[in-house]
């Protein structure tokens, strides 16, 4: 699906670093959240045990508690994370990589993939593993940012790096596309899959309070081979020329926000 390669270990590091002030930039979860409760209900079916594998704090794992299930299984590879959440008697909390699902088979009714595809770096392994944990009749939800999140800024980047340097650099990461996941989880067994997407649009009066909002969510991509970044105030002050230039209403930039939702089952 993509060559380029994460490095795992920076992207910890900025996510545990954002819990700090993640209360204020964490809307696009809250939000989402909102849209994932109402879409598991609607299933209408009791998930006894369910693996939670997600990238925010609190958001999906509050709606899932409404669930009334007797066991979830709570895993994150950000500490700082794991550790602000509240014990309570059916969440058990495991701290490793998300890469690292070290479960018996069919040990799930529901597994829910939340926010962590896009920085794995085999994801075809990782849609094998979830199928083996899944019960003959489990649920796997697998939300992530599809290829049209943040597009503005990715275009205005390319823009900027063509006019300055005559060339394009690596900045972002090129997104998921719907219809790649979709087959691969096709291929792996998964059945009866339905994919949709919830588009967000927040619109800024500024690029850095766009950039706060990525960076206060710890969702800064950060690949192995580093190429150039935002060094010089000619560079960002062209970036945001184009950017107003091309993608702004009414004086404020857009951005774009894509959620790709989908379900199936083993």
């Amino acid at each position: 699906m993509t060559n380029i390669t994460f490095n795992t270990k920076k992207l910890i590091q900025y996510k545990n670093s954002s819990y700090e002030n993640w209360k204020k930039h964490n809307f696009i979860f809250k939000k989402f959240a909102e849209h994932f409760f109402i879409k598991v209900t609607e299933i209408n079916n009791k998930f006894e045990n369910i693996l939670l594998l997600t990238s925010d704090l609190n958001e999906i794992l509050e709606k899932i508690m409404q669930l009334q299930s007797k066991k979830v299984v709570f895993q994150s590879q950000f500490k700082v994370f794991l550790d602000k959440i509240q014990n309570y008697k059916n969440i058990t909390k495991v701290y490793n990589s998300f890469e690292n699902l070290e479960y018996e088979d069919e040990s799930f009714d529901l597994i829910i993939h939340n926010f962590c595809l896009n920085s794995l770096n085999n994801i075809n392994d990782q849609l094998k593993k979830i199928f083996t944990l899944l019960n003959k009749d489990g649920l796997f939800i697998c939300n992530f940012y599809g290829s049209e999140t943040l597009n503005e800024l990715r275009n205005s980047l390319i823009i900027t790096d063509n006019k300055i340097f005559n060339g394009v650099y690596i900045r972002m990461s090129p997104g998921l596309k719907m219809i790649n996941v979709v087959d691969l989880m096709g291929k792996v067994g998964f059945k009866e899959i339905v994919s949709e997407v919830i588009n967000y649009q927040v619109f800024y009066k500024k690029l850095n309070d766009l950039l706060i909002d990525i960076r206060g969510t710890g969702e800064t991509t950060v690949f192995k081979k580093v190429n150039k970044g935002l060094k010089t105030k000619n560079y960002f002050k062209t970036l945001e020329e184009i950017y107003f230039e091309n993608y702004s209403i009414d004086k404020k930039i857009i951005s774009t926000c894509d959620v790709v939702s989908i379900t199936c089952w083993k």
